[in-house]
């Protein structure tokens, strides 16, 4: 954690702390112990107060929208890959990976539902599986053949050679539901009818 965020948390979290403290005692009616009026009194007294208060204030706002728009910056690259080609940059959504990695498996017969989350780190890529198995399958072997074709098929689309580490969280384990027999549809016999006239 760098020095500026843990400004800004210690901060934060004075603040709430202050405020959650005043909402508690006016829910307990603790006016006589605190007295809120008589603070503000005595602010409202001090000469040139509401300069200092008004760009207190404004500085608090500008912190707070600085921080969400770093937050959600850096929220946007862990959800890319960025990489250089001779023409230019070009980043790939990590969502896209996520669906890439759905259709890969769907052909294994001992996946039942696959569910992944891809995460960009420094030392490469990480992709967490949900998955549900079918109950008649080892699921050591299954497993390991998941992770593997998971890997080497993200390794050959994206074509770099960043570390790829395949984790395997198994959710549930079900029965195959038994396949119902094709019943053949009877036509319905023909039938002639004498049409009196």
């Amino acid at each position: 954690m760098s020095i500026f965020s843990g400004i800004v948390l210690a901060f934060y979290t004075f603040v709430f702390i202050v405020l959650g403290s005043l909402l508690i005692a006016y829910a307990f009616h603790l006016k006589q112990i605190i007295d809120l009026s008589a603070i503000f009194d005595y602010i409202r007294s001090i000469p040139n107060l509401w300069l200092t208060s008004g760009g207190v204030g404004f500085l608090m706002i500008f912190i707070s929208l600085s921080v969400t728009r770093l937050a959600l910056m850096k929220f946007q690259r862990e959800r890319t890959i960025a990489f250089l080609n001779p023409d230019g940059q070009v980043t790939i959504s990590l969502s896209a990976i996520e669906d890439f990695i759905k259709r890969v498996s769907a052909h294994l017969s001992e996946i039942k539902e696959l569910r992944s989350y891809v995460k960009a780190t420094r030392k490469g890529i990480d992709i967490s599986c949900r998955i549900t198995l079918w109950a008649d399958v080892n699921i050591p072997d299954a497993t390991e053949k998941i992770q593997s074709l998971i890997k080497t098929k993200v390794q050959e689309m994206l074509g770099l050679e960043e570390q790829i580490v395949v984790k395997i969280h198994v959710t549930k384990i079900v029965q195959r539901e038994p396949q119902k027999e094709k019943s053949q549809a009877s036509g319905i016999p023909f039938r002639s009818y004498d049409i009196m006239s």
